[in-house]
């Protein structure tokens, strides 16, 4: 409700007319006004408008008239219906009397609408945009003084910021007559803001820098009044044009606008002094930045004059061809026009042509640098490339404000002041302008002449300067700006002020880091900028400078090292053991040859000092620190955590910023830098006590991880240096290791932060060299071994202590060598790799290992079934310990370092990943899991089993009732016998699955096959029932078996109420009453508005009158009496069915309601029930007067209580209203009609649920009490925001906006709310506060992609409010345990981590199989074995192990999987070519592992769907086979002793393929990558296709290729045929040639090898003397090269076999058409051309017949025999071209040429009568493409039929 300020009445409460209340009146008279004043076109005098306006804003009756009365002014205004006296009067007299600190929004709306139009009328503006005028005639604007007190008083925020832009916009937008004198109207904007702001300062209150600022402005005042004892401070203010009385200019202002409530003192506090303070700022600051051009100006603005942060800029540009990407290193205070710049020249185009987008707005004001332009590396900037160049109108720079503003120096002052305010608003605002104004031009002006100064005017003015705290960070700016310039070039000047601040400048930077040199109270942002500044001079001076020095023997760049007198020098490193330095300081001196005089001595070991405290501090995101110089040594030993809080007590957790990233990265970088030119100072530095806690803390207590990064980099670059002493080398890596060793326990206690810490020590171990050195690595493998047996769990992703140990463990093993530790099976063993896996990787697969204990009865110990929540231990006992996935790659990693090279390790890791997972083989091809993994802290969802939704959403519902899941599941189970057909069992198990499965969702598989339906049948889960009615039957179901077996706790007990079924006289009230038992209450919905109205009208009754007159004992008659239903005793749990379904019996159809319905969050049910009627009724009952005790409990002295069963009341107790308040718990959803649908379920969680989804708290605690809303929708289960509920469950309608294509525009359309509540499911209230806050998103529950935190989900327990756990049927909890210990084992199988470490293992030993190293005797690593060495016999092993593991896992697991687990199958199928190519052993074993296991060549080359597999494992087959020929010799070779194909298995694989032919269900498999590896052994040589031979292949092949024509199964057997092919042709067939003359005259040219091999007989039987195979080949394959050959062979000289294979040619010619010809056509050419001593006998019997032979190809010419014109046409030309290529032939056609006369003769007339060769000329269309009887006129049939006609003319017939 809107505050009330006049009164304390709700007008809007009650009607006035009966019809609206206070404010529709107020409305509806409004806008019947302003309709009247529209409709009769006239104007509201002032008079009216006057009246309106008292009436409703100055004495309105409540806020809400105010309201109504502004907003109608602003609609009229916009309408034009105000006179214009009234628009000015309303202006002048009533808007401005308005306090501004307590303006409305619309209030100032109106005012804008005002203040335009006014102006606008008076000429004083000349156009609108937007709100306001931007032409301005005049600046005596109308309003104006009001619109600066809105700028500066309004307490509106949005209303500020739109009045100074509205301001700024005025002084900005002037018209041409006003540029004249627009310097002056810029200095008058300048002095106004002034005056405001020091008259902002002048409220009698006080401000720490006001009476310093006053001292400073006295001077130069031209006049200054008198000042009263209650105004004494500054009036005036001194402007580039000095203004007198500016304050009493300002507060006549403020006075004009006389206000009615308080006086003009107390109006102005009402804003801050401060707030108007930085209001005025801001407004300059907008001002400045307005006025400014789009190009950099010739005098830069101060904070273009300095570099600021260095960072990299990404730049994206996009062109038509390409698009490309690239960083820019830029500096925040450099200009965009430079970034412009950059990036042209990188585009090679002209700057003036890119344009800039960044955050989707373009940049365009070059004037400006990046960080004011938002640019700070974060985000991409797009570049693109005009086609035109953009070139702003230059203006005078003189005219700037800026340039104006500087030219008074006392404005720098003030701004210098207020740099320093209490007010960050104000300091802010303050050093942003100074950053757009010009450099101070006296400062400036003394530096650049501090080259020309001598040295005591040099460093007096460096003191002065930098002794003023006030503008310290400016003059450091300064300084920076011309030290290191980043908007202008390095002139001489700059080299020269560099030479003289080298002298002089070095001891001021550093006394900028003393505390005292700061203002008091400095803030961090001053603090920040200030030592930036000076580190980036002293870097400049210390490490960049060119400075010759004196002291050349030292070598140093800069200076050289003096000692004093007293103090020994020593040029050795350190030892912190056995040497003391007696050094206690060191200096280098800065000279140059011609300035020795002018030496400054440079105290180094304070440069090193104050670089620690400067990193440090800015580490920390505690800049302050450096004024009590914080950094105390830690004594990190302790391992007290009150030590470690004593150093990072003051450290961000949420991060720090960028800039104190930078500071301290820097510092650091600038330190070490130091040490590495400087040598000799690194004795001073680790000498100092702090050095080892400001290394370890470094490491470990910086909240950015990015910092802690570098840290580490730079120490370990620190850590190679080199230094000397007594022989000794590595000092500096020693020291640094001492100090990590020594605070191992101190990275222990920061898990998430020491990550960088590990990595260094690792990094510094790995590079020891000396003896003792390897003693201590020794040490330490013992103490990580010693850690790992008794690590705790990684379970959080970002604990990384897990890693860091991991890490270390494999850097010691790797340089000792001692990689035998992995093995348990050797005397040095440590059993490492049978812990990490069982223990650290795959506990649940270990266990899953031993069947026994699983299946058995043997449990394991520490698990206890039957009860959930006994300890978190039990529920734990076989998590993995790294549950993370970094955690698991660095336990890989260090597993693949204890095998590398180590046959031991190896060997004893091979044969546990291979017992553990490679077992059994995965079925199914690219199936994804038909399960997923549970969100950690979410719940489980339920499988839908097609319509089983309404199911799902009841389940849900009464398992997340706390009460009804305690009951079902503590229920005792049923027996054995009964389980299956149980319904209350299958409940029981769901429940027990929904509690503590690891899985996403359950499938209630069971329930469905026990649940029956009306008639005893198994319920039909694809069809659609009513969620309320199962809700009942199932309610039944439960309740009977829990009276039976639990009469505790029953559901009659948790939704069991009471109806009272009422009659009551109407004359002597006596009452009749019945009870019934309910469980739910249905409520109508129909014409019903809300659940209030619904359960009311429940309750209302009926009237019994008339012949339904109701007869009463008491009245001895019948009288008139009401009948009702309430409700007599409410359940805990109330559920309400909502009647959304009816029946139309117009139409006889079910319908949905679908109309809007509300339902409350909390709910009264008091006036539904029987003694909440009675009390509507006023009736007497006897209630006690005794008031309820503390808390809320019912005295035993009152007349009503409630029973324990059902919640009763009992007569004589009075009951609490609480008792009557339910909270909302439960929505079931109904979407679609009547008729289908989908049911789902909204459930705010209960106290206690925290045993379901231990949901952690931010205090890495668990909510106990949690209150979330949860939506359950089947498997899907995700957070719920009840804001939505509204629009999700009241049903009724929704707008869509629609296009109409008539009227081209969207218009509105309702449409029915498909989705409303169905079921609603009260609580009874809590004593808690409802919490309807919305739950976090399911993306914020951090999954763990490993598998491993379902391991954490098994069972994880959180304390209710009364037990800590949950009883379960032990049968129950032990399946859903082993259940999610299988589904566990199956993640942590499928994952991608997973398998790559697989294939790294494998790479890791393959060094030893190449065969470079085939030869040679490789010593093993000393650590493994001494004196052992890597023979060829232990390479041999290596490569059988690692080729079982590849078959084990490839073909068991791998090829099975998903393609999105596959992305390294590439590099497997190199990895084994290479290790087949190397290794003859490699090659056996993989062999050997087919032939064990021949269901795999079955599966991937004639099962597998995936083209992609088949083609790889076919690649590794031919592989294989061709290296193992390569590396066997024929048993005919000399060498006795080489391998045979016996000894590579290559007959048992042969066998196998072959083996596979004979099974009846081959062909409906996939066939072409089996028959291509055959193929592929067949062609590696003469010795293979004997090999092939000696099987008898031919009876198998062709007895297959014969099979699947009978079953006419289609198969790619092309490689097939070419088997065939190339055994054939390496077979002497020459007995079976009938020309034996010609035998060894013409030898048969397709022969493959001279020494043919003798032809098997299965193979002259099936070819030679059987047509059927060669029916086949020319029936499927014709065309095919290889079949072509085939054939060509058989027919040579062998005259039965080509006249039967020309009869079966023959005969297809005549049946084929269109494309099946041309393909027979090529094969008859290329047998017709064969040139045996049969070529002419097969060309005569193919053209001209022979016979009992089919027709001849003249024959079918001439036939009259219906024939198309292109096959007819295709014989012709087949003719012409046979003759073509083989002359002779036209001798047997002599005896044809009448019949040849007739079909050249029709080809002409087919081409004579086509119409349409005059469009087809010069088209591709050919005679083959067309369809249709007839020919087409083409250049091709032109040139057929020219040879054709000539044909028996051998001059012409022959081309």
């Amino acid at each position: 409700m809107p505050h009330m300020s006049c009164s304390t009445r709700t007008p809007n409460s009650k009607t006035l007319d009966g019809q609206l209340n206070h404010d529709e009146n107020i409305k509806e008279r409004l806008s019947f006004l302003q309709f009247a004043l529209q409709s009769g076109a006239v104007c509201l005098p002032w008079e009216s408008a006057e009246k309106l306006w008292n009436c409703l804003v100055e004495l309105q009756t409540c806020t809400a008239d105010e309201e109504s009365g502004l907003q109608w002014f602003c609609e009229v205004l916009d309408k034009r219906a105000l006179s214009v006296d009234s628009q000015e009067n309303l202006l002048t007299k009533k808007i401005t009397k308005v306090w501004p600190s307590s303006m409305s929004q619309t209030a100032w709306r109106c005012f804008k609408q005002l203040f335009v139009h006014v102006n606008l009328n008076q000429k004083k503006l000349k156009q609108l945009r937007h709100d306001y005028a931007v032409g301005i005639n005049d600046l005596d604007l109308v309003g104006l003084p009001y619109l600066w007190q809105i700028a500066l008083w309004s307490r509106n925020k949005i209303i500020v910021e739109e009045s100074i832009n509205m301001l700024r916009d005025i002084h900005t937008s002037l018209v041409e007559n006003l540029q004249q004198d627009l310097i002056a109207i810029r200095e008058d904007f300048i002095d106004k803001c002034m005056e405001h702001l020091i008259c902002a300062l002048d409220t009698g209150e006080s401000w720490k820098s006001i009476e310093d600022v006053k001292e400073q402005y006295r001077v130069g005042v031209k006049k200054i009044e008198d000042m009263t004892k209650e105004d004494n401070n500054l009036k005036t203010y001194t402007g580039v044009n000095v203004i007198a009385n500016t304050g009493d200019t300002c507060k006549e202002e403020m006075a004009s606008a006389t206000l009615k409530a308080g006086s003009m003192e107390d109006a102005r506090k009402c804003v801050s002094k401060m707030d108007q303070v930085e209001r005025c700022l801001r407004l300059l600051r907008n001002f400045v930045i307005k006025c400014e051009d789009s190009f950099p100006r010739m005098v830069p603005a101060h904070g273009a004059s300095f570099q600021g942060r260095p960072y990299i800029v990404g730049v994206s540009t996009a062109s038509s061809k390409q698009s490309t990407r690239f960083e820019i290193m830029v500096y925040s205070n450099e200009y965009l026009g430079s970034l412009r710049a950059k990036i042209a020249k990188l585009l090679e185009c002209k700057a003036s042509r890119v344009r800039l987008i960044h955050l989707d707005r373009e940049l365009a004001q070059d004037s400006l640098v990046l960080w004011q332009c938002g640019v700070t590396g974060e985000h991409l900037i797009c570049a693109s490339v005009n086609a035109v160049d953009r070139n702003p109108k230059a203006i005078d720079e003189q005219q700037l404000p800026g340039i104006l503003m500087s030219k008074n120096t006392q404005i720098y002052d003030i701004l210098f002041k207020l740099a320093n305010a209490s007010d960050m608003g104000v300091r802010e605002g303050a050093n942003s302008l100074l950053a757009l104004l010009p450099t101070h031009p006296k400062l400036l002006a003394d530096f650049q002449s501090l080259h020309r100064r001598s040295k005591a005017e040099a460093q007096k003015l460096l003191e002065t300067h930098f002794n003023a705290k006030s503008h310290l960070l400016y003059t450091l700016q300064i300084v920076d700006g011309i030290v290191n310039p980043v908007n202008r070039s390095v002139d001489e000047h700059t080299h020269q002020f560099r030479k003289c601040f080298l002298n002089y400048g070095v001891p001021y930077v550093l006394a900028v880091f003393e505390h005292c040199n700061l203002h008091q109270g400095v803030d961090d942002q001053t603090r920040r900028g200030c030592y930036s500044s000076a580190l980036r001079l002293l870097k400049f001076l210390l490490l960049e400078s060119k400075i010759e020095t004196r002291a050349a023997e030292i070598g140093h760049v800069f200076g050289y090292i003096r000692a004093d007198a007293n103090v020994a020098v020593k040029d050795k490193a350190f030892d912190s053991k056995d040497e003391v330095m007696t050094r206690e300081y060191e200096s280098i001196v800065v000279c140059t040859d011609s300035e020795k005089s002018e030496m400054e001595i440079i105290d180094m070991t304070k440069v090193i000092g104050v670089l620690k405290q400067l990193t440090w501090a800015s580490a920390l995101g505690q800049l302050s620190q450096m004024e009590a110089n914080p950094f105390v040594y830690l004594p990190l030993e302790s391992t007290s955590q009150q030590a470690s809080n004593k150093l990072v007590g003051t450290c961000k957790e949420d991060g720090i910023e960028l800039d104190d990233q930078y500071l301290s990265i820097e510092a650091l970088e600038l330190l070490i830098a130091l040490l590495l030119r400087y040598k000799d100072l690194i004795s001073a530095f680790f000498t100092s006590p702090s050095t080892k806690a400001f290394i370890v803390g470094l490491l470990l207590y910086p909240s950015d991880e990015f910092l802690r990064y570098r840290a580490a980099m730079l120490f370990l670059k620190l850590g190679a240096v080199k230094c000397q002493s007594g022989g000794k080398q590595g000092l500096v890596r020693q020291y640094i290791l001492e100090a990590l060793i020594e605070a191992k326990d101190e990275a222990s206690r920061h898990p998430k932060s020491c990550l960088h810490f590990w990595e260094l020590l690792g990094q510094l171990l790995f590079n020891i060299e000396d003896p003792e050195e390897y003693s201590l690595a020794q040490k330490q493998l013992d103490d990580e071994l010693h850690w790992l047996e008794t690590a705790p769990a990684a379970v959080d992703e970002e604990d990384k202590l897990m890693e860091g140990h991991l890490l270390l463990t494999r850097v010691l093993v790797e340089i000792l060598d001692c990689r035998i530790i992995g093995s348990s099976k050797v005397p040095h063993g440590r059993r490492l790799v049978y812990k990490l896996i069982s223990t650290f990787l795959f506990p649940e697969s270990t266990f899953l290992w031993h069947d026994e204990e699983i299946n058995g009865n043997s449990i394991p110990s520490g698990v206890q079934f039957g009860i959930i929540g006994t300890s978190p231990e039990s529920d734990r006992v076989f998590q993995s310990k790294c549950a993370t996935r970094a955690s698991r790659d660095k336990a890989f990693q260090l597993l693949i370092s204890l095998v590398t090279h180590c046959i031991e390790s190896l060997h004893e890791l091979v044969e546990l990943l291979v017992k553990i997972h490679f077992t059994d083989d995965l079925v199914d091809w690219e199936q994804p899991s038909s399960y997923g993994q549970k969100t950690a802290g979410g719940y489980v969802g339920l499988k839908n089993g097609g319509a089983t939704c309404y199911m799902n959403s009841v389940f849900q519902q009464l398992f997340m009732q706390p009460e009804v899941r305690k009951s079902v599941l503590s229920c005792v189970e049923c027996a054995d016998v009964e389980k299956k057909n149980s319904v209350f069992f299958q409940i029981q198990a769901m429940f027990g699955a929904l509690l503590g499965s690891s899985l996403d969702h359950y499938t209630p598989q069971g329930f469905w096959g026990a649940f029956r339906d009306y008639d005893g049948s198994p319920v039909n889960i694809r069809e659609h029932q009513d969620a309320f009615e199962f809700f009942n039957r199932l309610y039944d179901a439960i309740d009977e078996t829990l009276k039976a077996y639990h009469p505790e706790t029953t559901l009659s007990k948790i939704f069991g109420g009471i109806f009272a079924q009422q009659v009551i006289c109407r004359g002597c009230r006596h009452k009749s009453e019945r009870e019934e038992p309910f469980a739910a209450i249905s409520v109508d919905v129909k014409n019903k508005k809300n659940l209030i109205e619904s359960l009311k009208s429940f309750v209302q009754g009926d009237l019994l009158e008339g012949e339904n007159a109701y007869y009463c004992e008491k009245c001895n008659k019948k009288v008139d009496a009401l009948k009702r239903t309430c409700i007599k005793s409410l359940p805990n749990t109330l559920v309400i069915h909502l009647k959304r379904f009816d029946f139309d019996y117009e139409t006889m159809q079910r319908l949905k309601l679908k109309d809007r319905f509300e339902f409350p969050i909390h709910l009264d049910m008091k006036p539904f029930t029987v003694e909440g009627l009675a009390l509507q009724e006023n009736e007497n009952l006897e209630f006690s007067d005794s008031k309820n005790s503390d808390n809320g409990s019912i005295e035993a002295s009152s007349e009503h209580t409630t029973s324990s069963e059902g919640n009763r009341i009992v007569p004589g107790v009075c009951i609490p209203d609480s008792f009557y308040q339910y909270d909302l718990v439960g929505v079931v959803v109904h979407t679609g009609t009547a008729f289908a649908g989908h049911y789902y379920s909204y459930i705010k969680e209960r106290p206690g649920d925290g045993l379901l989804n231990c949901r952690r708290a931010g205090t890495g605690g668990y909510v106990a009490d949690a209150k979330w809303w949860m939506s359950f929708d089947d498997k899907q289960v995700q957070a719920y925001d009840l804001k939505n509920l509204e629009k999700d469950c009241f049903g009724g309608k929704f707008t869509v906006d629609v296009y109409d294509n008539f009227l081209k525009t969207n218009s509105p359309q309702e449409y029915d709310k498909p989705n409303s509540a169905y079921m609603l499911l009260y609580e009874r209230a809590r004593s808690e506060v409802f919490l309807d806050s919305p739950a976090p998103s399911a993306n914020s529950c951090i999954k763990d992609e490993d598998g491993d935190a379902l391991m954490k989900e098994i069972q994880q327990v959180e304390p209710t409010e009364k037990n800590t756990y949950i009883e379960m049927p032990p049968s129950i909890h032990l399946c859903v345990w082993k259940e999610n210990l299988k589904f566990v084992h199956e993640m942590h199988l499928l994952d991608k981590d997973y398998f790559r470490f697989l294939l790294k293992l494998v790479e890791a030993n393959t060094d030893l199989i190449d065969s470079s190293y085939m030869n040679q005797q490789v010593e093993r690593p000393s650590g493994t074995r001494t004196g052992v060495m890597l023979t060829d016999v232990v390479k041999d092993e290596f490569a059988k192990l690692n080729i079982f593991l590849v078959t084990e896992f490839l073909f068991r697991v791998y090829l099975h999987t998903h393609q999105n687990l596959r992305d390294d199958l590439p590099r497997w199928k190199v990895l084994l070519c290479r290790m087949f190519e190397h290794s003859p052993v490699a090659c056996q074993s993989f062999i050997y592992a087919l032939v064990k296991q021949p269901n795999w060549i079955f599966d991937y080359l004639l099962k597998c769907p995936i083209d992609e597999i088949q083609q790889v494992f076919s690649t590794l087959l031919v592989q294989a086979l061709q290296y193992a020929v390569k590396f066997c010799h024929h048993p005919s070779s000399s060498d006795s002793s080489a391998p045979t194909i016996d000894d590579f298995c290559v007959d048992d694989l042969i066998s196998v393929f072959l083996a596979l032919l004979k099974d009846g269900t081959t062909p409906k498999y996939y066939l072409h990558k089996y028959f291509k590896v055959i193929l592929e052994y067949a062609r590696f040589g003469p010795e293979q296709r004997e090999h092939l031979l000696q099987k008898n292949i031919f009876s198998h092949l062709i007895g297959f290729a014969t099979k699947l024509n009978l079953q006419d199964v289609k198969q790619d057997l092309s490689c097939l045929h070419s088997i065939v092919s190339l055994l054939l042709r390496s077979c002497d067939t020459s007995p079976l040639n009938n020309d034996v003359e010609q035998r060894m005259v013409l030898p048969n040219p397709n022969q493959l090898q001279e020494h043919p091999f003798p032809l098997p007989r299965d193979a002259e039987e099936a070819i030679f003397k059987h047509r059927l195979y060669t029916n086949i080949l020319i029936e499927t394959c014709p065309d095919q090269d290889e079949v072509i050959t085939l054939l060509e062979f058989c027919s040579w000289q062998n005259q039965s076999f080509s006249l039967c294979l020309l009869q079966d040619i023959m005969e297809l010619v005549q049946r084929a058409v269109n494309n099946e010809l041309n393909n027979l056509l090529i094969l008859l050419t290329r047998l017709l051309l064969l040139n045996d001593s049969l070529q002419m006998t097969r060309q005569e019997i193919a053209l001209l017949g022979f016979e009992n032979f089919p027709l001849g190809i003249m024959d079918l010419l001439v036939s009259r025999e219906q024939m198309s014109s292109y096959k007819r046409y295709t014989l012709l030309k087949f003719v012409v071209k046979l003759v073509a290529r083989s002359p002779d032939t036209r001798l047997l056609l002599l005896g044809k040429q009448v019949e040849w006369s007739i079909v050249v003769d029709w080809l002409q007339d087919q081409l004579d009568t086509d119409i349409s060769s005059v469009t087809l000329q010069g088209s591709r269309v050919t005679n083959g493409d067309i369809s249709r009887n007839r020919l087409q006129r083409t250049s091709t049939s032109e040139r057929t039929l020219h040879q054709a006609r000539n044909l028996f003319n051998s001059s012409e017939g022959d081309h």
